[in-house]
């Protein structure tokens, strides 16, 4: 989705930009070179954002160092950009867990920071993963706007939120149980709790 949203429209507009300096280097070269130096800082701002999200499909982190280093890393990219406070809060004791599961968490945490930063028009996001005896739990809970759960994640709803139901997804894919608690003006809470052997 990521990549047909935003490299993909990136690379649209660029094509269109070289047809269109192409037609004015004919009448107006000087005009044709201010949109070529355009269309310069457009390319690598595009590389810069498709880097970002190579890099994001699979930090080296996470299977050097784990889920905690992982996720501890993530925050400090996203914080950095993005204008919401985001706190990580480390409970129980850690340890290395299996790579399915450390993946699954991972991207669950960075799906909803990414819904956090998309639609929430929170201040504040709080990220927590807890370490328990027999299980793991990811809760991510922000102070933004809301929503009603229902309206988007029943089969029958007008507007789906794809970004949500991959959540419930993966959370089912390692055997997880997906809450999300949400209510307009009251943010929203997404929590995940994975059983361990």
């Amino acid at each position: 989705r990521e990549l047909h949203d935003e490299t993909g429209q990136a690379l649209t507009a660029l094509a269109l930009g070289l047809k269109g300096a192409a037609e004015t280097l004919k009448g107006n070269p000087a005009l044709a070179a201010q949109q070529l130096d355009e269309l310069r800082a457009e390319t690598s701002e595009a590389l810069d954002a498709l880097r970002r999200l190579v890099l994001d499909l699979r930090p080296s982190q996470l299977d050097d160092l784990g889920l905690l280093a992982a996720l501890r890393w993530y925050v400090d990219d996203y914080a950095e950009r993005v204008p919401v406070r985001v706190d990580l809060a480390i409970l129980g004791s850690p340890r290395r867990l299996q790579a399915e599961v450390e993946s699954v968490l991972f991207r669950i945490a960075q799906e909803s920071l990414t819904n956090v930063a998309k639609h929430a028009g929170a201040n504040q996001v709080k990220v927590e993963l807890a370490f328990q005896e027999r299980a793991i739990q990811l809760t991510v809970t922000d102070d933004g706007i809301g929503f009603n759960p229902d309206s988007v994640l029943k089969p029958q709803a007008r507007r789906k939120a794809w970004g949500l139901l991959g959540i419930q997804e993966r959370a089912d894919l390692v055997g997880g149980q997906c809450t999300i608690e949400s209510r307009p003006k009251h943010g929203t809470q997404i929590s995940v709790q994975v059983p361990l052997e």
